[in-house]
């Protein structure tokens, strides 16, 4: 345990600490961590993929994706667990999904489309489809580069 002796709240808030949306696009990303909650009352279980863009002027930035992959109500279970199968036929996973380390540190294609600001709650960016690195011509070309730059998949610690 480190000692940090900092009382927090004395210390200002910060002005626009948030990031922008980025703007409507087709990228190359890969999940770097996936969080899976169940609710007890509910019965419902979410699951969190953080993305990391890999290419271009947004490299290094973030996304998070939330998908319903057990609920109460059938739809949201099947839209959720769709897109769970979509990420892995990007991946080139068949198969169960029996654990993220088959669909994590892979990188595909993304949609990344801005949801507008609802309420209190601002504008946010929200992944709308998965496709495998080459389904489009300007994504191919940045494959062997994207490839390149993280071990072709592998994670950064192996």
């Amino acid at each position: 345990m480190a000692a940090l002796n900092i009382d927090v709240d004395a210390i200002p808030e910060r002005e626009g600490g948030d990031f922008d949306p980025l703007p409507d696009m087709d990228v190359i990303a890969q999940i770097i961590e996936t969080d899976v909650k169940e609710n007890e009352q509910s019965g419902n279980t979410r699951c969190t993929f953080t993305w990391e863009i890999l290419d271009g002027q947004y490299a290094k930035r973030r996304i998070w994706d939330g998908q319903n992959i057990k609920n109460r109500n059938p739809q949201a279970a099947e839209i959720g667990q769709r897109a769970v199968k979509d990420i892995a036929a990007a991946v080139g996973h068949r198969g169960p999904v029996t654990n993220s380390d088959q669909i994590e540190f892979k990188p595909v294609l993304i949609r990344i489309r801005t949801e507008p600001a609802k309420g209190d709650y601002p504008a946010r960016n929200k992944v709308t489809a998965y496709k495998p690195i080459g389904a489009t011509a300007s994504a191919a070309t940045t494959q062997s580069t994207v490839g390149a730059a993280t071990g072709a998949g592998s994670r950064p610690w192996k």
